[in-house]
């Protein structure tokens, strides 16, 4: 559940959207070139650059079956580490001139959205993906393909005045889908997790199994000398904190994980302990999450 919980649930509270972070709104198209291209990521637009949280949104069943194969209730869920990855796929309405040969004009858009729980709380993803999936039909299908059309022309290297216009409007339709997902979502939530009265949302979600003690989760990569990569690693994994130093093949030379009270304690792990060890590059790579219901946790 490392990813759901990005901030500390005091800010959360106070940010007018308590159950921020609890859930995770993909909104994709096929693009007759590219294949899957993400439209719209809500909570945070940001997900999108770090492909290990996308991979299983694109690598997802629901891309390998016909519309016609899954009935109008019915979602396809992916389980992947601690989430659940509810998704539905429908059409919709288009005019714009596709950038491939042989498909027309008014070929309908093949829309997907995905929605992430915890997998905890996959009790409540079946009813909600399904209030999603209303809303986009309803409230936005004649206007994906504007919005498509503003993406592909967000890519132009020439912008003219006309295109701006394109791509402004598809701004404001981003902007009203994200505040109907908002909307939704807060609203059911609302009615199984009360953000006032006698409990709190974390103990609430405790009631549901979900630990959100918050510490951090953190993966290092780090660039070693290859003559004391196996030195530095076996003394990284003596420390309490540290899960696991991993030397690999890949980008990096070891790979370190580690728990961290918090994003100060963190950095000083980094700057006190880590980057002073001879041999390691002071350049590196961090990746920071903030988790809960971890088995580290107890």
């Amino acid at each position: 559940m490392a990813e759901f919980f990005e901030k500390e649930m005091d800010n959360l509270e106070s940010n007018h959207n308590p159950y921020k972070g609890l859930y995770e709104v993909f909104i994709l198209y096929f693009d007759e070139e590219k294949g899957h291209i993400p439209l719209l990521l809500y909570s945070d637009e940001k997900i999108v650059q770090k492909p290990e949280n996308m991979r299983p949104v694109f690598k997802h069943p629901i891309w390998f079956l016909d519309i016609d194969d899954i009935s109008a209730q019915n979602h396809v869920d992916l389980e992947f580490k601690d989430k659940m990855y509810l998704a539905r796929k429908f059409y919709a309405k288009s005019d714009r001139e596709k950038r491939r040969c042989g498909i027309q004009k008014e070929a309908p858009e093949t829309i997907v959205i995905i929605l992430a729980l915890p997998t905890k709380l996959i009790v409540f993803g079946g009813e909600l993906i399904q209030k999603l999936t209303t809303k986009m039909i309803d409230g936005f299908g004649n206007h994906f393909c504007e919005l498509i059309e503003s993406e592909i022309l967000r890519m132009s290297p020439i912008k003219t005045s006309e295109i701006k216009e394109k791509i402004n409007n598809g701004d404001i339709i981003k902007r009203r889908m994200k505040n109907e997902i908002k909307e939704i979502c807060n609203c059911y939530f609302s009615n199984v997790i009360k953000p006032e009265g006698a409990k709190s949302i974390k103990q609430q979600l405790q009631e549901f199994g979900i630990n959100i003690s918050q510490k951090i989760m953190a993966w290092l990569g780090l660039s070693v000398d290859p003559m004391k990569l196996k030195q530095i690693a076996e003394k990284l994994a003596s420390y309490d904190n540290v899960i696991v130093a991993a030397i690999t093949n890949g980008d990096h030379d070891l790979v370190v994980q580690l728990i961290a009270d918090n994003e100060k304690s963190l950095h000083l792990f980094i700057e006190k302990i880590v980057k002073p060890i001879d041999g390691i590059d002071p350049t590196m790579d961090i990746s920071i999450s903030y988790i809960a219901g971890s088995k580290y946790l107890k």
